[in-house]
């Protein structure tokens, strides 16, 4: 695992991010305690009594920080307790509106789906309509064209007269 410039442990992720020059390298780093804090000899390379005070304290001083940390999350808890128990609170009035809204659903979908049959049968209607209007049309043309001659021949015999 890399180290940065203070010595620490970091992950280094690979991202596709927009850019021309293909991906970019994001380093990660692991939440510090203290900015300051030195980095740690290992136990086993302890030998001399002021270096095994010295990590001692180093260590007492680590203990401490994480106590303080740990009190501080440990106050922060109660806010997170008091909205999970809202929310769990409000899981029968959520379960109640999924229901609703499952139900309202399926009203919607069927409702639909006899607007769409009889929007088909409209349709179909208003073609065979328009079927039916063209041919009574050429009925009307056909018997124009056979009444015309007659009526021509009674006018011009005088038994109709043009007023």
């Amino acid at each position: 695992m890399p180290f940065d410039a203070a010595g620490e442990k970091s992950q280094e992720f690979l991202s596709s991010a927009a850019s021309d020059n293909g991906p970019e390298s994001i380093t990660v780093k692991p939440a510090v305690l203290s900015s300051m804090a030195p980095t740690r000899p290992s136990p086993d390379s302890l030998t001399t009594l002021p270096e095994i005070l010295s990590s001692l304290s180093l260590l007492e001083s680590e203990e401490a920080e994480l106590s303080s940390s740990l009190q501080e999350l440990l106050a922060n808890r109660d806010p997170v307790v008091s909205s999970l128990s809202r929310l769990h609170n409000l899981l029968p009035q959520l379960d109640e509106l999924r229901t609703d809204a499952y139900l309202l659903t399926r009203k919607v979908s069927v409702t639909a789906e006899t607007a769409d049959r009889i929007g088909g049968s409209v349709r179909a209607l208003d073609e065979e309509m328009k079927r039916v209007r063209e041919a009574s049309d050429r009925v009307a043309q056909v018997m124009d064209l056979k009444v015309r001659p007659r009526l021509k021949r009674c006018r011009d015999s005088g038994y109709l007269q043009v007023v």
